[in-house]
């Protein structure tokens, strides 16, 4: 069977490609680009989790296991088997997603923005799945993935070349955030009471005004609750000024429309947004520009953004870029997350990007 890789902007309708694409194919199933859409968290393993709609179909218990097992091999998340799914990255909650589908589903795959979020490895295990499917996959990305050796083919042409801001110079010197720790989400179980704490940590974070920290780390390093944790969001509270932008831009709204969320509407028809849409009727995008704006302009000295690339089309990653500069022109110092090495690249282009790596 084949591959078939599709990449575009929503301008060109790249945000309604998939559901067209299973309207068309008989017995295909849209993985959709936000894992909530695939998980109950009712369970208390990622195997448990993988194994829940296979107990809606009444599978018999020996081929559930085994079938769930399976699927989490697929998407290179058997080590995890055992783990809360509260717990997991980003990244592993994309996977866990895609697993939960595989287990139940053996034909045609539309996979709507799965590749978004992943670490190298997990990139290179997606696209080994992708070739080794046995049905046709449809791989729909805003930009194109290297890791499946094909050539994308752009539904609204050749893309343009990327507009990037001017270069921004640091505004004051160097410091180190000292001793930043976290402890990872997720509720403790009653068997697991008496099991030690784990913490990710603790590490120093350098943040300059003007300029960005790159705080990498593969998928499940512990990125996120290092930053939920410097944002005084989680436990220990470090006293810093700094505010986050989510991984998940949807958690972050709390107006109906982008002029309230930004508190202008001229602000928002600056950055390309309707004042009076509502955030969640927006493209991943838009909403991702205006979370992204909201947050710095909260005028704090620290910028915390958790994969500001991911949702972003070509005009979507232009407007990310050039609030990101206004931001680090304004004083603020940026430390972000981000899997994509075409970001980054993009972002050093204009900035001093220094790297802080977190071991798993």
């Amino acid at each position: 069977m084949s591959v078939h890789h599709r990449v575009g902007t929503f301008a060109d309708g790249i945000g309604e490609l998939a559901e067209q694409l299973c309207s068309a194919l008989p017995n295909a199933i849209h993985v959709f680009p936000d894992a909530a859409c695939h998980l109950s968290l009712l369970r208390a393993t990622v195997i448990e989790e993988v194994a829940y709609g296979l107990e809606q179909q009444g599978i018999a218990p020996e081929q559930l296991a085994q079938r769930a097992r399976r699927a989490l091999e697929l998407v290179d998340l058997a080590d995890c088997a055992e783990k809360d799914p509260r717990t997991l990255s980003g990244g592993q909650t994309r996977r866990l997603a895609l697993a939960s589908v595989l287990a139940w589903h053996t034909g045609p795959l539309v996979l709507d923005r799965c590749f978004e979020g992943l670490d190298a490895h997990s990139r290179q295990a997606l696209a080994c799945l992708c070739r080794r499917w046995p049905e046709d996959v449809w791989i729909i990305e805003l930009r194109g993935v290297p890791e499946l050796g094909i050539e994308p083919h752009w539904i609204g042409g050749d893309h343009r070349a990327l507009a990037l801001p001017e270069e921004v110079e640091p505004s004051a010197p160097l410091r180190m955030v000292k001793s930043v720790e976290a402890h990872p989400a997720g509720k403790k179980r009653w068997w697991r009471k008496l099991a030690a704490e784990p913490v990710i940590g603790p590490i120093d974070i350098p943040v300059q005004p003007g300029a960005v920290t790159h705080l990498a780390g593969p998928n499940g390093a512990g990125k996120t609750s290092l930053l939920r944790a410097l944002a005084g969001l989680d436990v220990p509270v470090h006293h810093v000024p700094a505010v986050l932008a989510f991984q998940r831009a949807r958690d972050q709204v709390l107006h109906h429309t982008f002029g309230l969320m930004l508190a202008s509407d001229d602000r928002a028809r600056s950055l390309g947004l309707d004042p009076e849409q509502h955030p969640l009727d927006a493209h991943s995008a838009d909403l991702r520009v205006a979370q992204v704006a909201s947050v710095c302009g909260a005028n704090r000295e620290i910028v915390l953004l958790d994969e500001p690339d991911t949702g972003l089309d070509l005009p979507g990653r232009e407007r990310v870029h050039r609030i990101i500069a206004d931001a680090l022109r304004n004083g603020a110092a940026l430390v972000l997350t981000c899997h994509d090495e075409d970001f980054l690249a993009e972002v050093s282009t204009y900035a001093q990007v220094r790297q802080c790596v977190v071991r798993s």
